[in-house]
């Protein structure tokens, strides 16, 4: 059972999510949830603490709520938050990350470009040449390839030429 934290100031300034069970309403800072796995028609939360919470509502629910607080879906069932991803390994075709709380979770070749650009529009890192993009082309970087570092840089296949010129 997670530990409650009435004296931290941050446990009610920051945004969290009520996880309802048949046990319980669990109050949760959302920057403590680590990922959520797909469990049937429910989910299971980790939190940062080690904890695991399993709520009533499908992953797809929580999808929706979180996708504007940094998460991601990574697999079709995964949903990560991204403040607590430490590493994006490639080896292989495979490709996984290294979370903050040390465990790896595969990341899904369909799943892949969305974290990547998820990732660099958070970056703060330099801008990447806009000619070596366009040589590359869209599609997914393999190791070898140097990646755009911001969201400026990311081809988009759905807008026009002359609107890509001008970013």
């Amino acid at each position: 059972m997670p530990t409650v934290r009435f004296f931290n100031p941050r446990f009610w300034t920051e945004p969290y999510l009520l996880i309802q069970n048949l046990e319980a309403c669990y109050r949760v800072l959302v920057s403590d949830i680590v990922y959520c796995t797909a469990h049937n028609s429910s989910a299971e939360f980790t939190l940062a603490d080690g904890h695991t919470l399993v709520s009533a509502h499908s992953l797809c629910y929580y999808e929706s709520l979180l996708e504007s607080y940094g998460f991601c879906r990574i697999h079709k069932g995964y949903l990560l938050n991204l403040a607590h991803l430490r590493t994006l390994c490639k080896r292989d075709e495979t490709n996984t990350v290294l979370l903050t709380n040390g465990e790896k979770i595969l990341v899904a070749r369909h799943y892949k470009m969305k974290l990547l650009q998820q990732l660099k529009q958070n970056s703060i890192e330099g801008e990447t040449d806009e000619k070596e993009i366009k040589r590359k082309g869209v599609g997914i970087p393999n190791s070898r390839q140097m990646l755009p570092v911001d969201g400026k840089n990311i081809p988009d296949t759905h807008s026009s030429s002359t609107e890509n010129k001008n970013k």
